[in-house]
């Protein structure tokens, strides 16, 4: 059984398009796909993507992220205004099809923000930013010491709650894994059942859960941004985990950004004018190669300290 992970795309289906032709092309089987959010919002083409999406990823198997709550009314999130703006742009697209609206109202909205999927032996608990939709803290990969434990205890004390996952959840035949995106940054990270702490581990390719996570019973996964990373890098980033292996693998792929950044630019002015980091450009003017290269450039949202590398 191999389950792919994707969050964040953004309303950006030059990168979406890429990360299905990677896996259809390289021949890396799936059976089942998960969404953990933020499918719209910042980009051009909410309506492509929506109705690509649902070709793959039924809508129970999609979480709400907070631009998909910000299109539903919901803007206690401190939003920037480029969200905001690109988000009433993008309304005008979403509510002339029926097919993107049905599909919005039938993904997971609840108030915890959570969904509980169990595959053999498996307790997947999908998520935006963890239980309880707090988007305005950030957990990144360097954090092991600080935000990441409250993060893994969050995630467990949700799971006691929920009754029907409580009698899976306390079995010590059962692996659960976390599910969390909205930092756009890739991260894995693994409770170590001796000493109690929350470890992180490099994303660079495969990693083993019984040798690189010491088969530990509780596992956090955020697969990165396939339309707005933020980790210095532009490629479309997507997980995998296949269970037969106990194997999470990491990958990353190129998609045009020239095309896609072509058209952020003709969503006008006042969005080029208020984009974030890493998309961010002042002038409409300005030569499409600069454009292009804002987003090769693309910066980490808060500088991890030098102790916490990656690979390549």
């Amino acid at each position: 059984m191999r389950i792919a992970l994707l969050s964040d795309i953004h309303a950006n289906i030059n990168a979406l398009e890429s990360v299905f032709s990677d896996i259809d092309n390289n021949k890396r089987k799936v059976d089942q796909y998960l969404c953990l959010g933020d499918i719209i919002g910042y980009g051009p083409d909410p309506v492509e993507v929506i109705e690509l999406l649902a070709k793959r990823v039924a809508p129970q198997n999609v979480v709400s992220g907070n631009h998909e709550d910000l299109y539903r009314g919901l803007d206690e999130y401190s939003f920037s205004e480029s969200a905001k703006f690109t988000m009433q742009y993008e309304i005008s697209l979403i509510n002339s099809n029926p097919q993107a609206i049905k599909y919005l109202k039938q993904i997971s909205n609840s108030e915890a923000d959570l969904v509980f999927r169990r595959v053999k032996n498996n307790n997947f608990c999908l998520s935006h930013n963890g239980p309880g939709k707090h988007y305005d803290v950030y957990h990144y990969p360097w954090m092991a010491d600080s935000l990441l434990p409250n993060l893994m205890n969050r995630f467990k004390d949700h799971f006691h709650i929920n009754r029907n996952m409580n009698k899976w959840f306390v079995s010590s035949k059962t692996r659960n894994i976390f599910l969390t995106g909205h930092t756009h940054i890739p991260m894995i990270c693994f409770e170590d059942y001796l000493t109690g702490k929350v470890k992180s581990l490099n994303t660079n390719g495969i990693i083993d859960i019984k040798r690189d996570c010491q088969d530990s019973n509780y596992i956090i996964i955020n697969p990165g941004s396939v339309g707005y990373s933020r980790d210095g890098c532009s490629l479309a980033s997507y997980v995998i985990i296949d269970l037969k292996k106990k194997a999470i693998e990491f990958h990353r792929t190129s998609y045009n950004t020239e095309t896609h950044l072509a058209k952020v630019a003709g969503m006008g002015k006042w969005l080029a004018d208020n984009l974030p980091p890493g998309y961010g450009f002042g002038d409409i003017d300005q030569a499409l190669s600069s454009l292009v290269q804002s987003l090769r450039n693309a910066i980490v949202p808060v500088k991890p300290p030098e102790s916490w590398k990656t690979h390549g």
